[in-house]
């Protein structure tokens, strides 16, 4: 029992002193889950996912020197804006209690975007490095948008480090005027990032609810106007172009896997011809014979038996 308390609490000791580490690798390990259900769901497409899983629309990281900037112009010119954007910071909506990193990690999943409020402040944290490192992998590994970049103040690109300098290098970023700035540059900087994080999900939940009016309307109509042999009608015909979908749908699996069973197998699997070699003593029997022709003419349809 002592040997068992030693090993967990070294295993405890060791889990503490490498927290950070041990964020990082699930944070890595859940970027790389979600980027492969993504690509299940949406073959082919870059970057997409299902918005409404979604609780924020973009996650805000910046430094303790911008605070003021983020809480008394950011945050009321997003969330009062029209569209209602719902931002995630740290101070505001972490969960008491759990560490740091934990919280960073699971507020980034539950975000949309993320803006990052480029600063030389910014640039001097270890925490705000932290968490664009989060964020490059989830980039780098789904091809996605989910990065923004506000630079707040103009950065020296050469004391910058190679990632972020990389990012401004490839991607568009967001120079905010400088302060003070004309009324008619700082509209235009809000109306680029109101773009950038549009639609939000305040506005997509406003569409699917409209939608959804707009289909009972439409119901209560055709109930009001159809007989009930329209109705037959109707559900004959919903189910006969589902049926003729799912044939479709079935047809080409068949042909996707019939053309890879011929690739896999070459031209030699493609002869309509079986060989059954005997290599005992005995003939085989009319009986047997007959029992065997119907077996590989079950398994291979439109074969032909030579016995040898």
């Amino acid at each position: 029992m002592a040997a068992l308390g030693l090993l967990a609490g070294l295993v405890a000791a060791l889990c503490y002193s490498y927290r950070f580490e041990l964020t990082y690798l699930r944070h890595i390990l859940g970027v790389k889950i979600g980027a492969a259900r993504r690509g299940r769901r949406h073959p082919g497409a870059e970057g997409t996912a299902d918005d409404h899983n979604f609780k924020y629309d973009a996650f805000v990281s910046y430094s303790a020197s911008d605070r003021e900037w983020v809480l008394y112009r950011l945050l009321p010119g997003l969330e009062r804006a029209p569209e209602r954007f719902r931002l995630c910071l740290h101070e505001r909506d972490f969960a008491p209690g759990t560490f740091i990193t934990i919280n960073i990690v699971s507020s980034m999943q539950a975000s949309r975007r993320m803006i990052v409020v480029l600063s030389e402040a910014f640039v001097s944290s270890q925490w705000c490095q932290w968490e664009l490192d989060m964020a490059k992998h989830q980039v780098w590994e789904d091809g996605s948008d989910f990065l923004l970049l506000l630079e707040l103040e103009r950065l020296e690109r050469r004391r910058l480090p190679r990632h972020l300098r990389d990012f401004m290098e490839t991607r568009t970023y967001l120079e905010w005027p400088a302060r003070p700035a004309a009324e008619a540059d700082e509209a235009a900087a809000w109306g680029k990032l109101r773009d950038a994080l549009s639609p939000s999900l305040h506005q997509q939940r406003q569409q699917l609810d409209a939608n959804g009016r707009a289909l009972m309307a439409l119901h209560l109509q055709l109930s009001r106007t159809l007989t009930a042999l329209d109705w037959e009608w109707v559900d004959a015909a919903t189910v006969s172009q589902q049926t003729s979908a799912q044939k479709r749908t079935t047809e080409k699996q068949k042909g996707k896997f019939g053309r890879l069973w011929q690739q896999q197998h070459g031209a030699n699997h493609r002869s309509s011809v079986r060989t059954v070699i005997n290599s005992t003593a005995r003939d085989i029997d009319a009986g047997a014979m007959s029992a065997l022709k119907k077996r590989l003419s079950h398994l291979h349809r439109g074969t032909f038996l030579s016995v040898k």
